[in-house]
C-alpha cells in the first residue's frame, strides 16, 4: 500500500526490518513486533492470483451442488426431468438454461448486495442473510414445507388459472424453472464448499470488478451440472424409466430437506438459545407425524 507521512514524504523501505506496533486501549497498551517481510506483490503475480482465485470459485459453485441444502434441489430437477421424459430436447434444454439463469442472476444480487455493503461500511461475509434470525426462522418453514411435500404430507394447490399462466410465462413454465435456481443459491448460501471460503474472502476485499467477476464464477461453477444437462439434453434418454423406484428417490430427498431443516434450526441457537432450538424441532416433529 503507497503510504505518505503528513509532510507528504514516501514511506522508507521497511523490507526485511522489524517494525514495533503499541496497541494503546485507555490504561492498557500492549506492544509486539514484526518483522516485515520481503516479498512483494507484482502485477503478474497479481493476475495469476486472480486466475488461481476464480479457478477456486468455479470449483467451489460446483461443489456447492454437493451440500446438504442444495443436493435436494438438484436431485428433485432431475425426477422432474424423469417424470417429462416425453419432452423435446429444445424443451428440456429451455428449462435447464433458465434455472441456470436463476443461480447467476442470483450471484449477481449478492455481488449488487456486497457492494453495497461495502461502499456503506459494513461488515461482509458470504451467507450474511442468515444472521438474521427472522430469515433463519422463515427459511426453516420453508424448508420444513418442502419436506413435507417430498413425504407426500403436503399438497400445494394453485388456482387453475394461475396454474395455466405459469405454464405458459416465458414457454413451458421457464419462469418457474428460474425460480428453481434461485431458490437454490438461496439454499447454497449458509453452507461453506471447499475452495468457497478462499474465494469469497479475496472476493470481499477485491476491488469492486474482481469482486463481481468471482460472484459470476461462482455462479457459472455452481450451474454447471444444470448446463450440462442443457448442453447434452439427451441425457435424460439415459435415465431410467418413471416407476416405483421415484417413491423411494422423494422419501431419500424428503430426509435429505429435513436434515437441512432440523440444520437450520441449530443456526438459531446463538440467536435464540438451546431451548427454543429443541422446542422449535420437537414441535417440527410433532407435526411431520401427526
Amino acid at each position: 500500500v503507497a503510504v505518505t507521512d503528513e509532510w507528504g514524504e514516501a514511506a522508507p523501505d521497511l523490507r526485511g526490518k522489524t517494525l514495533s506496533l503499541v496497541v494503546a486501549d485507555g490504561g492498557i497498551a500492549q506492544q509486539s513486533a514484526i518483522n516485515i517481510g520481503a516479498e512483494t506483490l507484482v502485477s503478474g503475480d497479481a493476475a495469476q492470483t486472480l486466475w488461481s482465485v476464480l479457478l477456486l470459485a468455479l470449483l467451489g459453485g460446483l461443489i456447492l451442488n454437493l451440500m446438504p441444502c442444495v443436493l435436494p434441489v438438484l436431485a428433485i430437477k432431475l425426477s422432474s426431468l424423469v417424470q417429462q421424459q416425453g419432452q423435446t430436447q429444445r424443451q428440456t434444454r429451455q428449462q435447464f438454461l433458465a434455472s441456470s439463469a436463476g443461480i447467476i442472476f442470483s450471484f449477481l444480487l449478492l455481488a449488487l448486495l456486497m457492494t453495497g455493503l461495502r461502499l456503506s461500511g459494513q461488515a461482509l461475509g458470504w451467507g450474511i442473510q442468515f444472521q438474521s434470525s427472522g430469515f433463519l426462522l422463515v427459511m426453516v418453514l420453508v424448508m420444513f414445507l418442502f419436506s413435507a411435500s417430498l413425504f407426500d404430507l403436503l399438497h400445494f394447490r394453485l388456482p387453475s388459472g394461475l396454474n395455466t399462466k405459469l405454464a405458459t410465462q416465458g414457454g413451458d413454465g421457464l419462469l418457474g424453472h428460474f425460480g428453481q435456481g434461485a431458490f437454490a443459491t438461496l439454499l447454497a448460501t449458509p453452507c461453506s464448499a471447499p475452495f468457497l471460503g478462499t474465494a469469497v474472502a479475496y472476493a470481499l476485499t477485491a476491488p469492486l470488478p474482481q469482486l463481481w467477476l468471482l460472484f459470476v464464477a461462482l455462479g457459472v461453477g455452481m450451474s454447471l451440472p444444470w448446463l450440462l444437462v442443457a448442453a447434452l439434453p439427451g441425457m435424460a434418454r439415459c435415465l431410467p424409466r418413471p416407476g416405483r423406484w421415484m417413491l423411494h428417490l422423494r422419501s431419500v430427498l424428503g430426509l435429505l430437506m429435513l436434515l437441512a431443516t432440523f440444520w437450520l434450526v441449530t443456526l438459531l441457537v446463538p440467536h435464540w438459545g438451546s431451548t427454543f432450538a429443541l422446542v422449535l424441532a420437537g414441535v417440527l416433529l410433532v407435526v411431520l407425524c401427526g
